[in-house]
């Protein structure tokens, strides 16, 4: 069997976030010296802010963050958690939110302007690059200082991983942002391919295994009115942007295909996906699909919640796709075993492989404070206050302590009922995976009595899927000028790439384009692209 070549998946980062569901002026100093002292370290002795304990002030204070918000979910202000969070720390929040959708694109405008709030909160609401950028120029304060003094959850977890630390910190030297992390009860394949089981069963057919077969049951899905309602609306495959598209299912053709980055690790070394032969077959196969009309027409254009709809749709129109668990079609629990899990297909050369998810370290920009911030003090005590064991163990599960869950007396946690999505008052107890700061170390999932039901379902499709799981690449933190650099050689090689892959799937093309393409992927400065990504292994494989 070839080689395989795996990539880390950008949204990635995304994936450990719904696994369980699921930044940083100067003080008031507007300078924008980055570089200068972290704030902490010039706060006054006498400051309000209490270091340890709750509340967080004696009389009721108010902080405002912009938030990143999932595309219908309801707004912050109705979530039972930050409400029972004022009446712990006396802190009110005036939450600005922003759809998910729009982050983008609000984002930079926000910085460009240079309009800016005192804090953002949202699970990778900056990235990396942003972190440095925006840092640098002064725009986000360094938090090293008041991690220091007003961050005990936070440094109780860099005692628990030393390694966090080295990881948070910027290659100048300055944390700019509190981390979303999660070593909890954590899957290892995050978003599994799902088949409809009824239709399978209706039709006389088998849990495909390999390419072959999963082509042929989706030309039975098309052409035989599986959901019996003599239309052809059959939707055989679908997919969205949340895994990537197709990528993952690259590992069929040995690459799994990072659809952010297009970088892979192979024997050492990075690599570039999205130029390589493997990644070419995998477009040609699913061009083949596409033009049988195997693949949703809206595949790529259609949004999470057009999705969604699709996945919920009863009778059935959706034949297969990617999703985290049962919630991703299931209207009620009886509906549950309408779709099965599919494992890694074999591809025509036997390769067969799946991204393994990430642990740990899932993104380093979900909370940041600006030079805006006039008391980062109460803002950094805030934001360490989602990682207590608590807080992190409500928001990383969307429990709510006293309902769906209760402390004994030996601080061990009960699970009191089962979490049910398909009530829409259950949506109200916990903020929505793109608001929230998920944080879960080890030592405060083994407080779980039970295993939470819907991880009991995700760890038997890793069943399934962990004997096809490879490494990702590592999670490197790149320099000011690296990062410069993806900002723009990146920024209009994965543009190109990934118009390229939705045009070749969609209308095909690549097999007079493909040399042209790989022509002015050179152009472009593929060499340069991936040599920044291996100096930048080589210097986390050297770190201590």
């Amino acid at each position: 069997m070839k080689t395989t070549i795996l990539v880390r998946a950008g949204l990635a980062t995304f994936a450990s976030a719904l696994v369980l569901s699921a930044c940083s002026g100067n003080g008031g100093n507007n300078s924008g010296d980055a570089a200068g002292k972290s704030p902490a370290a010039s706060a006054s002795a006498d400051s309000a802010v209490p270091e340890t304990g709750l509340p967080l002030s004696k009389e009721l204070q108010t902080i405002k963050l912009v938030t990143v918000i999932d595309d219908g979910k309801p707004p912050n202000k109705d979530i039972r958690f930050w409400q029972n969070l004022e009446k712990e720390t006396n802190v009110h929040v005036e939450f600005q939110d922003i759809n998910v959708s729009q982050w983008k694109e609000k984002k930079s405008l926000m910085f460009a302007s240079n309009d800016l709030p005192t804090a953002i909160l949202g699970h990778a609401s900056l990235t990396d690059i942003e972190l440095l950028n925006y840092g640098s120029q002064g725009q986000l304060i360094p938090l090293e200082g008041l991690i220091e003094k007003y961050a005990p959850n936070l440094n109780k977890a860099f005692k628990e991983y030393p390694e966090l630390k080295k990881e948070l910190t910027a290659p100048d030297g300055h944390i700019y942002a509190i981390p979303s992390f999660d070593d909890g009860l954590v899957p290892e394949a995050a978003f599994p391919l799902f088949i409809n089981k009824k239709w399978l069963d209706q039709l006389g057919l088998k849990v495909p295994t390999t390419t072959d077969e999963f082509e042929q049951v989706l030309l039975a899905f098309k052409q035989k009115d599986p959901n019996g309602n003599g239309k052809a609306d059959e939707i055989p495959l679908t997919t969205g942007s949340t895994w990537g598209y197709f990528s993952q299912m690259f590992g069929s053709f040995g690459l799994v295909d990072d659809y952010n980055t297009h970088i892979a690790l192979a024997n050492g070394k990075a690599v570039h996906t999205a130029s390589q032969p493997q990644f070419k077959e995998a477009i040609q196969y699913f061009r083949k699909l596409q033009s049988q009309g195997l693949i949703d027409n809206e595949a790529f254009t259609q949004d999470s919640k057009v999705l969604t709809s699709k996945q919920k749709t009863v009778p059935r129109i959706a034949g297969a796709f990617q999703g985290w668990r049962s919630s991703a079609w299931a209207n009620n629990p009886e509906e549950t075993n309408d779709y099965v899990v599919v494992p890694p297909l074999k591809g025509p050369k036997g390769d067969q492989a799946w991204p393994r998810n990430t642990t740990g370290l899932t993104a380093r920009g979900s909370f940041s404070i600006t030079k805006n911030a006039k008391n980062p003090e109460l803002l950094m005590r805030w934001a360490d206050n989602l990682l207590a064991d608590d807080n992190g163990l409500m928001l990383t599960f969307s429990y709510r302590m006293g309902d769906t869950i209760e402390k004994t007396a030996d601080n061990k946690i009960k699970i009191l009922r089962a979490l049910d999505w398909n009530n829409p008052d259950e949506s109200l107890n916990s903020p929505t995976t793109s608001s929230k700061m998920n944080f879960m170390t080890k030592s405060n999932s083994k407080r779980l009595l039970d295993v939470p039901a819907h991880m009991i379902e995700k760890q038997g499709f890793d069943k399934v899927y962990t004997q096809y799981l490879e490494p990702r690449f590592p999670n490197v933190f790149f320099s000011k000028e690296e990062s410069q650099k993806l900002a723009t050689i990146g920024n209009d090689l994965n543009t190109y790439i990934n118009s390229m892959y939705a045009k070749w799937i969609m209308s095909g093309g690549i097999e007079n384009e493909w040399d042209s393409y790989l022509k002015k992927l050179n152009d472009m400065g593929l060499k340069d692209y991936v040599g920044i990504y291996q100096t930048a292994l080589e210097r986390y494989n050297q770190a201590k």
